[in-house]
């Protein structure tokens, strides 16, 4: 059977969101805007936990159209609970994942379902473009998938079947990290393979983080010891190259630190080389945050992430090692 020839939509869009007031309307428009036919789709929010206008924003929408649309509340567990709970509504054979923050082509889901057919795949892995692209600076969070291989779901594909069977998403993973790449993966592991799909796109805000945003995200460390837990040989071949729990500049920063603390107890020539090793890792520390060569009014803040990030990388990367019991590097 072709896609299209059943009853009721052909496609469900899975959305987490978070207090995201600002841009969930960017998104609600991109799907009104959508050229695949009206009743060929539905649409579910799942609100998770949010303090902020959000709900409001998802539940004025919903109410619009009640029959294609529905506002699912969570409790607060995270993009993976969220997305296994939307799922749990969803009454089509192929599930579409995006992201609160993200603008879906025009043409983003019947592009998606050409593909699946076209490609004879079970899910199929869609492009993600930051934008504006004028906006990437160094200090800005920004979302790309171009080439294939990431399996972001800011834009996947799924047939609903498949999801079932490999048991949904991993809500371990409760923070937006790696909780994507581990579904796929189990996808993959059970014998399917995703092709990458450039036709089908989203846009993905660029966005400019602010310090405590900077600092939370220091807590994905954690999930490197689940993630190469269930996938210890993918760990090394797809995601160590790109992630490492500690880089070379949060080692010598942490072994600064620690050499200004011991300074007080030591002397001779052990001070002497204490001071070599914190006065190299502080340096690397802040030149790497832009210290020396960013804007004057934000040294400080620049400062305190070059001593401070490390630190809570170190910290959420042993908390994982101990919570999944398994030392990675």
């Amino acid at each position: 059977m072709s896609i299209g020839d059943g009853i009721g939509p052909d496609v469900s869009v899975v959305v987490p969101v978070r207090d995201r007031e600002a841009l969930l309307q960017g998104l609600l428009g991109a799907l009104d805007r959508q050229t695949l036919d009206r009743a060929r789709f539905e649409v579910i929010i799942v609100d998770d936990y949010s303090v902020d206008r959000t709900r409001a924003i998802a539940q004025a929408w919903v109410d619009s159209d009640p029959s294609r649309r529905t506002l699912v509340v969570s409790e607060g567990k995270g993009p993976g609970h969220a997305r296994n709970r939307g799922l749990s509504v969803a009454t089509a054979e192929w599930i579409a994942f995006t992201d609160s923050d993200t603008l879906p082509e025009p043409d983003w889901l019947e592009a998606g379902l050409r593909s699946v057919e076209r490609l004879g795949a079970v899910a199929v892995e869609g492009a993600v473009e930051p934008w504006p692209p004028e906006a990437i600076g160094p200090q800005t969070h920004q979302v790309m998938n171009t080439t294939g291989g990431l399996y972001m779901t800011a834009n996947m594909i799924y047939r609903r079947d498949v999801l079932d069977e490999v048991g949904g998403f991993d809500e371990r993973f409760y923070e937006p990290f790696l909780e994507d790449s581990d579904l796929a993966f189990r996808v993959m592991d059970s014998g399917y393979d995703i092709p990458f799909a450039p036709e089908v796109r989203v846009r993905h805000h660029v966005r400019q983080p602010s310090f405590s945003d900077v600092l939370r995200s220091t807590r994905h460390q954690r999930w490197l010891s689940l993630f190469a837990t269930k996938h210890p040989d993918r760990y090394w071949t797809h995601l160590r190259p790109a992630v490492r729990p500690l880089s070379s500049v949060d080692i010598d920063v942490i072994l600064g630190l620690l050499s200004t603390v011991a300074l007080a107890k030591t002397r001779g020539p052990g001070r002497a080389v204490l001071f070599a090793i914190a006065a190299n890792g502080l340096k690397r520390g802040l030149a790497s945050n832009g210290v020396f060569h960013g804007p004057r009014e934000e040294a400080g803040s620049r400062a305190a992430l070059a001593v401070g990030l490390p630190v809570a990388r170190a910290f959420w990367w042993v908390e994982g090692c101990i919570r999944f019991r398994k030392l990675v590097w």
